[in-house]
């Protein structure tokens, strides 16, 4: 997997735990979260910076991969910061098309 694919698994899980935050979650979907999507959301984005660090630490060794994916932790979180601010409602169809893209990713 390329650095470009792991950069959008973090986004991907950082996408995942900001859904899990009710006003977040308001302003992405425009519905209330329940409990039960609340803990969804937080373990599946929890599974998927596990799985980042996973495939990071295949590619690079893990003491390089834990520099490298702190760095696309910071980098996801800003660009999520931003797309919150002002278009949150981009974030519903952007992250099915980074898993779409992450897993094309792995295929080839």
């Amino acid at each position: 997997m390329t650095a470009t694919g792991e950069l959008l698994t973090c986004f991907i899980a950082m996408g995942l735990l900001a859904l899990s935050y009710f006003s977040h979650h308001r302003a992405v979907r425009n519905r209330p979260l329940t409990d039960a999507q609340a803990r969804g959301f937080r373990t599946a984005g929890t599974a998927t910076l596990v799985l980042c660090y996973w495939l990071a630490s295949r590619h690079y060794g893990p003491a390089y991969a834990s520099v490298l994916l702190l760095g696309w932790v910071c980098l996801s979180s800003i660009i999520l910061v931003i797309l919150l601010s002002y278009k949150p409602r981009w974030l519903q169809p952007i992250l099915p098309a980074s898993a779409v893209v992450c897993l094309l990713g792995l295929l080839y």
